[in-house]
């Protein structure tokens, strides 16, 4: 169970940096030139939703424990 939560935790992470840096170029245009044409409030809502869940299943997965078979009976 701890692996599907890393697993799941890479990818959301993953895809944030995908969504990072395909809206780079527009995020930097809005802070660094104050482009007000628009506003990057999608990107930068985005990035907080998939990197929540990201930080969610990590801490999933770094508290869930390890099942352990009792095969001490045996």
């Amino acid at each position: 169970m701890k692996k599907i939560f890393y697993v799941i935790s890479g990818l959301t992470f993953l895809l944030a940096l995908i969504i990072s840096a395909v809206n780079y170029s527009y995020i930097s245009l809005f802070w660094f030139f104050e482009e007000n044409n628009g506003s990057p409030s999608t990107a930068f809502m985005s990035l907080f939703v998939l990197g929540f869940v990201s930080g969610i299943f990590f801490v999933l997965g770094f508290k869930s424990n390890k099942e352990v078979s009792d095969t001490s009976g045996f």
